[in-house]
């Protein structure tokens, strides 16, 4: 099943931005990790293979089934990006990032989706529970 995410970078994400990005999605990795509800990955969706947090990208998959095509999320203006999730598990750590990334960088990123906004509610429930209110769907 196709179910995609889109994410176009309209400019470059400022070093303070992506420090908040980052530290918000690692807080949200630590939860999952701590809470084992979903076990995310490196973008291969293997075993032991860990999710990337650096000063230029995010990149992650869901493991084995549980994921599908790799998110990456960069710092430099990239133009088009896009996550097929086919809606599998990891798509609430998918649209859960890209709130946050339209949080602290508005602007940056224009953000769609195959889905409706009732189906991000448990991505943007999880951003509230672990990093408070203040967070809205993007666009």
């Amino acid at each position: 099943m196709g179910f995609t995410h889109y994410f176009d970078q309209e400019r470059a994400v400022t070093e303070t931005e992506w420090e908040a990005i980052t530290k918000d999605v690692e807080a949200l990795l630590a939860h999952l990790a701590t809470t084992r509800e979903l076990e995310i990955v490196g973008v291969s969706g293997e075993r032991g293979t860990t999710p990337e947090i650096s000063s230029e990208r995010i990149a992650f998959n869901g493991l084995e089934e549980d994921g599908f095509e790799s998110f990456v999320l960069g710092r430099e203006q990239g133009g088009f990006g896009f996550c097929k999730t086919g809606r599998r598990p990891y798509d609430l750590l998918v649209t859960a990032a890209l709130i946050v990334a339209a949080h602290h960088a508005p602007g940056a990123y224009t953000v769609t989706s195959d889905g409706q906004d009732y189906e991000w509610s448990p991505a943007l429930s999880f951003v509230r529970g672990v990093l408070g209110e203040g967070y809205d769907l993007p666009g």
